[in-house]
């Protein structure tokens, strides 16, 4: 299982970059997000957690965190966490702010965040297979 997931992460970051490309920075930033989920849950099932379908997007997260102490990722995980876990939701759906503007998806991040985003969990991706 841990091979798929880490698969599923690296083709991820492939379509992130083609998103980008084609100009839809909010796809490529959720894409990020989504490598970086399904590397967590790739190194999760190798220290032997459950990272099934059942489980939450947050417990995933922090399942995530947990492993990757264990293998010395703890810290770049940690970092990317608290950056891309609140800002899911927020790639794939429209946001109404307190004082009733409404953002798009692609208004959460900027095309040259994306790309950063896009450049760190790669990184982070290729780490976790060497992990593996």
């Amino acid at each position: 299982m841990k091979t798929r997931f880490i698969r599923v992460a690296e083709r991820s970051i492939d379509a992130g970059d083609a998103a980008l490309s084609a100009g839809t920075h909010e796809k490529a930033s959720f894409l990020a997000y989504h490598a970086f989920e399904s590397s967590g849950s790739a190194l999760g099932v190798h220290v032997g957690l459950d990272m099934g379908k059942t489980v939450t997007h947050p417990t995933k997260i922090k399942r995530f965190q947990h492993a990757a102490k264990q293998v010395g990722l703890g810290k770049t995980v940690a970092l990317l966490a608290v950056r891309l876990a609140p800002m899911r939701n927020r790639f794939l759906y429209p946001e109404e702010l307190a004082d009733g503007t409404i953002l798009s998806p692609e208004d959460q991040i900027t095309p040259a965040k994306a790309e950063q985003l896009l450049k760190e969990v790669r990184h982070l991706v290729k780490s976790v297979r060497t992990k593996l």
